[in-house]
């Protein structure tokens, strides 16, 4: 998600999960997360049940997977999408979904959203951690505007230009270099994003 002034918003992982919607899980003693405690876009595997919902049609199936990211990592939705890019890395292909805000006031707002959300995981994780919270339902009904996943510890706005330097670090680090990869293609767009104009009648590659 971005504005026209190339501020976007940038998460920082936990170190630790203790609450996911897959299996509905409680971890007392927490879960290890890939890229723990490192710099991170929502974000996650584009999953069957994306591709299903959109009728195998590729480019709504990544907004549904970026829209459904979204909602389990910070408990909202967006709109705006202008399409996706795709990368591969070794055999692994990965999507960036750009979402863009059209009144630059929305990312501020989005941003006290997720805070507000994030606020409300780590007061979950502490009574999980007490052993008050045993059970995914009761975690739901007790913190209704906790993100659905324990992935992110914060949210702040970044831009894209001024942390530049800060990005560019992370153009050959094993966790971060895709994040570097849609970032650039923020700053300095390739003019390969497919959007709904282009998108008629797209599906998975083979």
């Amino acid at each position: 998600m971005h504005d026209d002034d190339g501020r976007f918003l940038m998460g920082r992982k936990n170190v630790n999960g203790h609450f996911f919607l897959s299996g509905s899980a409680i971890l007392r003693q927490g879960q290890r997360l890939n890229g723990s405690g490192l710099n991170a876009l929502p974000g996650g595997a584009l999953e069957d049940e994306d591709l299903a919902a959109a009728a195998g049609n590729l480019y709504a199936a990544v907004r549904t997977g970026a829209m459904r990211e979204m909602r389990e990592e910070l408990n909202f939705t967006c709109e705006g999408y202008q399409g996706y890019r795709m990368w591969t890395m070794g055999n692994t292909r990965y999507y960036g979904a750009f979402f863009r805000c059209a009144n630059p006031k929305f990312m501020v707002v989005h941003c006290a959203q997720a805070n507000v959300a994030l606020r409300n995981a780590k007061n979950a994780v502490t009574e999980i951690k007490q052993g008050t919270i045993t059970d995914y339902t009761r975690f739901r009904e007790r913190f209704p505007l906790a993100p659905l996943d324990n992935e992110l510890d914060t949210v702040e706005i970044w831009n894209v230009n001024t942390h530049w330097p800060t990005i560019a670090g992370w153009r050959n680090d094993q966790n971060l270099s895709w994040f570097f990869d849609i970032l650039h293609e923020l700053k300095e767009p390739s003019g390969r994003l497919v959007t709904g104009a282009m998108a008629a009648g797209s599906s998975m590659p083979g």
